[in-house]
């Protein structure tokens, strides 16, 4: 096995392609006629002429493949991929280790390279070949190499687009028509190569051309074998399979599901792999999700900005902005998407408001309610260490819907913001409203600074005298 590298794009010769080139290169030179070069040389002195005449014919197959393989190999880099070729047998494989399931489009375009690669070699070589001897018998090694070289890739370049899978024609075929009609485009497709094969065969035979017989017979075959799986439901196999989507679609769910750990987890690390762009983007836009469900604004604008060809709802925009701190760029993206009608979007409009300073504003928003407006604010200046604040903010929201929770989270805030006057009148409000839970008081971290104060010591040991409901 040989192995090199055209640029960043590996290739491997195996054995058995240097094997079958010359055994079809021994034939070619056996087959030789004419009265130019080589005819007339094997006649003179047959043994070494035949030598070079193989030797020619392998290098006319080796390198006719090896450039078909490189228009695949070629477009596959293009997109991004990181191809490798190898030359087995008769031909030659390109494997795009694509990072991605590779769209239809992309799918057909680097199908279709191989042949076109193969036909520009074939008019260079016919226009070098006409150059040298303007049509007539090649007189020289190199002239006969030239129209060696034309023949064999502008017949395989037209040969190679019949739609008969496994020809690159077949590839092609059957994504476009599963593009156009889905499943049962596969099954046109093989329908189509069957016909087209049999037709081949039969010129074949003909012809006498064997090879094209049994190449095409193996074809048909292979179609007649992929028509039973279609009807047993095991081919096309589709959808997205690729590693990278399958962990994507993971990630998206884990979200929804309101796992951000998790999700946060599978996003960093797609973002470790060699994404396409557009799967770079939605990871970011995932992360960003996550980061505002976290309540880390600078890391959900981060990722927002790494966004590309895929709308950040302004909604999300207004979220980061407001954990940031920059309520007057929030205020805007929060009216835009209030205009969806999501209650919850109007609230924290409302919300932003209020941490402006402009609650008159928020009587003029409809079906909003104070309580939650408040609490809306309340829970942004909280996520911002804003304590006092944050406090304030649920006092008025337990003034206008006086709750238990409403209290206690109030009296968590100011006891975080070390207001413990304020803290411990919020927690007499909460008990008055039915809290009476001092195993959760007690040990509840956000109101460590109150432990041992004679107020908080106090209101514990009246919650432990209540009997629980």
């Amino acid at each position: 096995m040989l192995r090199f590298k055209l640029g960043s794009i590996p290739v491997e010769i195996h054995f058995s392609h240097v094997l079958v080139s010359m055994l079809l290169a021994y034939g070619s030179a056996d087959s030789t006629s004419g009265d130019g070069w080589p005819a007339q040389a094997l006649r003179e002195d047959p043994g070494p002429t035949s030598a070079l005449v193989t030797v020619m014919w392998m290098a006319i197959i080796t390198f006719s493949v090896l450039v078909h393989e490189l228009g695949h190999a070629l477009v596959s880099l293009a997109f991004g991929y990181k191809p490798s070729i190898h030359l087995i047998a008769l031909g030659g494989t390109t494997y795009p280790n694509a990072n991605e399931t590779i769209p239809w489009h992309k799918d057909v375009l680097l199908t279709l390279a191989g042949p076109l690669f193969g036909a520009a070699l074939g008019v260079g070589a016919l226009v070098g070949w006409q150059l040298l001897t303007h049509g007539g018998d090649p007189l020289t090694p190199v002239s006969y190499l030239l129209r060696g070289m034309a023949i064999a890739n502008l017949i395989w370049a037209v040969m190679n687009l019949i739609p008969v899978p496994p020809l690159d024609g077949g590839r092609i075929a059957s994504a476009v028509l599963m593009r156009i009609f889905g499943r049962p485009g596969f099954l046109v497709a093989q329908l189509l190569a069957v016909t087209l094969g049999l037709g081949a065969v039969a010129f074949g035979l003909s012809q006498r051309m064997f090879i094209v017989v049994a190449l095409f017979g193996m074809y048909v075959a292979r179609a007649v074998s992929l028509i039973g799986a279609y009807r047993r439901g095991e081919a096309p196999a589709l959808g997205a399979n690729h590693p990278f989507e399958l962990a994507m679609a993971q990630a998206e769910a884990h979200l929804t599901e309101r796992q951000y750990a998790k999700a946060k987890d599978l996003g960093q690390a797609l973002l470790e792999q060699d994404l396409q762009p557009p799967m770079r983007s939605r990871v970011h836009h995932l992360l960003g999700w996550v980061a505002l469900k976290e309540g880390q604004g600078t890391l959900a604008l981060e990722h927002f900005k790494h966004v590309q060809g895929q709308r950040v709802s302004p909604a999300a925009l207004a979220g980061a902005f407001s954990l940031v701190g920059d309520d007057e760029k929030a205020l805007p993206l929060w009216a835009t998407a209030a205009g969806s009608g999501d209650l919850t979007v109007r609230h924290e409009w409302a919300g932003t408001l209020l941490r402006l300073g402009r609650e008159a504003e928020v009587r003029q928003i409809p079906e909003v309610k104070p309580a939650l407006a408040w609490a809306a604010a309340q829970r942004i200046h909280f996520l911002r260490k804003e304590y006092s604040k944050a406090g304030a903010a649920a006092e008025s929201s337990f003034q206008a819907d006086p709750r238990a929770d409403v209290a206690y989270d109030a009296a968590c805030s100011y006891a975080l913001g070390r207001d413990a006057a304020a803290a411990l009148r919020m927690l007499q409000l909460a008990s008055q409203n039915g809290f009476a839970r001092a195993d959760v008081a007690s040990s509840d971290g956000d109101l460590a600074f109150l432990h041992g104060h004679p107020g908080f010591e106090a209101w514990l040991g009246s919650l432990q005298k209540v009997p629980r409901a």
